[in-house]
């Protein structure tokens, strides 16, 4: 694949522009649906703190005033993630600081972008519409995401006739993730389970999707089980 000589390029054709353009439409729809609880407690932080000055009209058109999030901003938002991965600092704000504290450097991030904007797009940041989605699907949340990358893995290489099927973990830590199990035999005990095929000879992931499995109390207790 030509692709490779680039990281960017690379990233681009597994995760395309208009998957970014889509990320952006949610992200700001997201944003506007919440722009009036986030005016509320705006208002309630400011009275706690002593300075009421601002009414909760004002407050709104300020918001509303701020320009709709770009895809450059939601790349540069991720690009920064992954940096605080590779140089993770507490607290978060720390890469925007703006001298040195003894033997640490200041922060570098306020070059790509301002602070409030990324904090902003990471609370706003969304991959569907709430309003239409299959919240059946435990990963409706992120199912656009996971059907491009699906797509497109299928498209990159052709395996070749010696293939392996096998299982897999995302490591999760969060209780909140609702795909998070519990797998004693596996290196990350606590993660969403997986089950991929792939070339014997690469290693290249052809296909993969998550497994599901959940308990439910009727007469007889059943165990259901979903790939």
């Amino acid at each position: 694949m030509s692709k490779t000589d680039s990281p960017l390029d690379l990233l681009l054709f597994f995760m395309p522009k208009k998957l970014w353009t889509y990320i952006t439409r949610e992200t700001n729809r997201y944003k506007y649906t919440k722009l009036d609880e986030k005016a509320k407690l705006e208002r309630a932080r400011l009275v706690r703190e002593g300075q009421g000055g601002q009414s909760l009209r004002d407050i709104r058109r300020r918001l509303r005033a701020e320009p709709d999030y770009s895809p450059r901003e939601i790349l540069q938002v991720m690009g920064l993630l992954v940096a605080h991965m590779l140089s993770p600092t507490r607290p978060f704000s720390d890469h925007w600081a703006m001298v040195g504290d003894g033997a640490l450097p200041s922060g570098t991030f306020g070059q790509f972008l301002a602070r409030n904007r990324c904090t902003s797009i990471l609370s706003d940041l969304h991959f569907c519409n709430n309003d239409t989605a299959n919240k059946r699907d435990k990963l409706w949340k992120l199912r656009a995401v996971v059907d491009v990358i699906q797509d497109r893995f299928l498209k990159a290489w052709s395996v070749s006739n010696v293939i392996s099927f096998d299982e897999g973990v995302l490591p999760a830590t969060s209780k909140r993730n609702s795909t998070r199990m519990f797998m004693p035999d596996k290196p990350h005990r606590y993660g969403t389970k997986m089950f991929m095929t792939c070339d014997s000879r690469t290693a290249y992931c052809h296909r993969f999707d998550f497994f599901f499995c959940f308990f439910q109390l009727s007469r007889n207790l059943q165990l259901r089980c979903f790939i």
